[in-house]
């Protein structure tokens, strides 16, 4: 059985397809292919990445010798089955100790170049004139020690960004950089609650002011205490939404803020012109706030709990 028929044979045994192997190895489709026509061969690094896919010895697939002839004629003497024995605890040293990869610069897509150097820049923390040479040099180490599944999911993240490149076998010298960490935010433990209370303060001051100013106007039926009711409501529903991350916060006030920036593009007479547009969104927020107050408590209340801040605008 010739290299190309071994490697067809394992592969078809595993359940892959020439694409799924190609993904696992960070290679074409075209050359797994090649390997199985006897076109052309892997090199010793893909052998031994082989050897782990398929859950075997390199030794095993290079030779040219079927398996199960293998594993008969192993039997015949005290001694092959010693060796045999021998071998299998080898390769159990050997899967005990997975192998590790580097990455290394292929190329970088020449249409976003700009944008592949700008990447090579963050992730690594290197200045611009090297970040230029690593773009435009084949081979420039870019980090080492990874895992199979850690090469081939940086590698495919790299390559989205414009960034070519090849997987080689760790070296001793390699070191480890850590391109896409995860960034967890330290919470200091009861600051929601802290914030919700600040809040809920804040929007109470100006709401019992404006019911108080309305009462003094003078309440001559149960109507106008439940207007003044309302109004306080609404004066605390829309302070209330002002400081935290909710609907009012994230939809209405972009649109305001687009508004007042126009102020300098048309300085006071444009100022003038739009004021009744700002009093209407002001008057709308105001009016509508309770509604998405009440829909946004069981979130507010839950943030509170869990001291969740993705929400908060710190």
């Amino acid at each position: 059985m010739s290299l190309g028929e071994k490697l067809c044979a394992l592969r078809k045994q595993a359940g892959l397809t020439q694409g799924e192997l190609g993904a696992k190895l960070n290679l074409s489709a075209q050359a797994i292919s090649k390997w199985e026509k006897n076109s052309s061969e892997p090199d010793i690094t893909t052998l031994r990445r082989l050897a782990e896919i398929y859950d075997t010895t390199v030794a095993e697939i290079i030779d040219e010798t079927p398996p199960a002839q293998e594993a008969a004629d192993a039997k015949d003497t005290p001694e092959q089955e010693n060796k045999t024995q021998a071998d299998n605890e080898d390769a159990d040293n050997t899967k005990s100790e997975p192998t590790l990869y580097s990455l290394f610069t292929q190329g970088v897509d020449a249409n976003r170049k700009i944008h592949a150097i700008k990447i090579l820049r963050e992730l690594l923390g290197i200045g611009l004139a090297e970040a230029k040479n690593m773009a435009e040099t084949k081979g420039s180490f870019i980090t080492g020690k990874l895992t199979a599944d850690e090469a081939s999911e940086l590698a495919r993240r790299l390559n989205n960004e414009g960034i070519m490149v090849e997987c080689r076998e760790s070296l001793d010298t390699d070191e480890r950089r850590e391109l896409y960490p995860e960034k967890k935010p330290e919470v200091p433990k009861g600051i929601m609650k802290k914030y919700f209370i600040k809040a809920n303060i804040i929007a109470t001051i100006p709401a019992l002011v404006l019911m108080i100013f309305t009462f003094l106007l003078g309440i001559t039926s149960v109507l106008d205490v439940l207007i003044d009711i309302y109004v306080g409501l609404m004066t605390y529903a829309l302070v209330f939404q002002l400081c935290y991350s909710t609907f009012i916060f994230e939809v209405v006030m972009p649109i305001l803020n687009t508004l007042l920036s126009f102020d300098g593009i048309f300085s006071f007479i444009g100022s003038l012109v739009l004021l009744p547009f700002k009093i209407v969104i002001l008057a709308v927020m105001w009016v509508v706030s309770p509604v998405f107050f009440i829909f946004g408590l069981k979130k507010r209340l839950r943030c509170v709990r869990e001291d969740d801040v993705s929400d908060i605008p710190f």
